[in-house]
């Protein structure tokens, strides 16, 4: 199990889940469907460091998959809106933390979380564990 912060488009803020983490669940959760599985991961320059996993093709399907505004926000704070100011990236986003001492990415820590909330993100930098699930 691990901590990870979920935005889909149209989120105004990330959500902190505990998820069954393997490449499996990543490729559902950033899929435009089959066929349509290619996973980016992007290193967010971010202490302490969090990657983003993201569909790689999002915006050259037909039709693309939409804008994610806050997944977008969060990449060019993390890059001083230097790196492609005009990027964007589609579709939905998950959040990581690692990666730890054998490249595997981890949980996010309490310390991400709270870096996290102060970017706004999330709401409440609180541990999965304590949040409250739909």
């Amino acid at each position: 199990m691990m901590t990870v912060v979920t935005i889909q488009p149209g989120d105004r803020l990330g959500k902190v889940e505990t998820v069954d983490w393997d490449y499996e669940w990543i490729k559902q959760f950033v899929s435009a469907g089959p066929g349509k599985d290619w996973i980016e991961h992007v290193t967010l320059s971010i202490s302490p460091q969090i990657g983003m996993y993201i569909n790689e093709e999002g915006k050259i399907m037909d039709p693309p998959l939409p804008v994610n505004d806050l997944a977008t926000r969060l990449y060019r704070q993390s890059r001083g809106n230097r790196r492609f100011p005009g990027d964007t990236i589609e579709g939905p986003a998950v959040l990581v933390g690692g990666p730890d001492s054998e490249g595997d990415e981890v949980s996010l820590t309490g310390d991400a979380l709270r870096v996290l909330r102060l970017l706004g993100v999330i709401e409440d930098d609180r541990t999965a564990e304590n949040v409250t699930h739909d």
